[in-house]
Parts: C-alpha cells; structure tokens; sequence
C-alpha cells in the first residue's frame, strides 16, 4: 500500500506540475522584447503633374474649355471642321473676304476663316455685341479681367497694331481687341499656334 501510495503521490506531483507547466507556456510564447517598429512608410510628395496633351505652362484650360477645343462656346463650328460644315450648319455668308491669305466667311458679327488650300475652318472671330467665355464685346478691357483674370499677353498685335489681352487655352488662344482708345472690347478671335 505504501508503493501505491508513493506512485499516487509521483502521479499527482507529475500531474499537478504538468499542469503548471501548461499554464506556464502562454508566458514562454511571449517574447521578451518587443518586435522592432516598422518604418511608417514615407508619403510620396505630390507630383508636379505634367501639362497634358495640348497644353501649356500657364495655359487657362480650365477657364476656356471650349477655346482648347478650337470653338466658341455657342458656337457647332471648330477648328478642322469643313468648308461644307460651316454652310450646313450655318448657312451661306452674309459676305466672303480674305484675310492674310484665308477666306473669311461673315455671318452677322462672326467671322469664320477658312483655309483655301484644304477648305478647313482655321479661326473664329466675333464682333460687337457677341458673347462668348463669359464676357460681351463691348465691355472695358477692366471688366474682362474681373471676369477672365489677367491675360497671359497684354499689349500690341504686331500685325493690326490693336491694343490686345490675350488668354492661353493648349493650342489656342482667345485675343480680344480693344477699340482705338484701348478701353472697351472691339473683336474677340480664336487662333491657334499651328495655323
């Protein structure tokens, strides 16, 4: 009875460390030092975004959507359209002139120059009264820049010797004339830097 008694006794010691050692093992899993941090990884800097297709440093894109599409805004007729576009959709000119080489078809106070060689439509030009971009001619040159911002050009065509504010939009630009004085909006003409 004593042995049995002894090898109760083993048993339950085995046992009972056995459990304790069990219970024990949850803190031997547990490192004793912490894992290193991982770095934050760095945010980028931003990017200066190139300019895209068409467009230039300084370009007003964003202000003349329709100017870097080569049109007005009320306007069907754009850059590259057909000889016979411009008359289907706008009917026979009042009036066909030339300008530096270009026909100009007139209607009205628009003016739309067509380059003879390809018979394309190569500028827009409008005259008093016609509203396009958010402005009206005939406001001041002031009023414009209230409602455009200050131009990327102002100063002298080289060629018509008008006082001119001239805006960027990609490939075009939007050059409106100031009357003889300088002060209110005479014409307003979308060219383009190809033409």
């Amino acid at each position: 009875m004593k042995k049995y008694l002894l090898v109760l006794i083993i048993l339950s010691l085995l046992i009972f460390t056995g459990c304790s050692k069990e219970k024990e093992k949850p803190e031997e899993n547990k490192p004793d030092v912490q894992p290193p941090k991982q770095e934050e990884t760095q945010k980028e800097e931003p990017k200066e975004q190139e300019p895209e297709k068409g467009e230039t440093q300084g370009s007003k894109i964003a202000q003349f959507p329709e100017a870097a599409q080569g049109k007005f805004t009320d306007l069907s007729i754009t850059f590259n359209d057909s000889r016979e576009k411009v008359i289907r959709e706008l009917g026979d000119p009042d009036e066909i002139t030339t300008w530096q080489g270009s026909e100009l078809y007139i209607y009205n106070n628009i003016g739309i120059y067509i380059d003879p060689s390809d018979e394309k439509v190569t500028g827009l030009t409008a005259g008093e009264g016609y509203r396009t971009y958010g402005i009206k001619i005939g406001m001041t040159g002031d009023e414009i820049k209230r409602v455009l911002g200050e131009p990327d050009y102002e100063g002298e065509n080289l060629e018509s010797g008008a006082s001119v504010l001239e805006y960027e939009a990609g490939d075009y630009v939007v050059e409106i004339s100031l009357d003889s004085e300088g002060k209110k909006s005479a014409g307003i003409t979308l060219y383009s830097y190809n033409y």
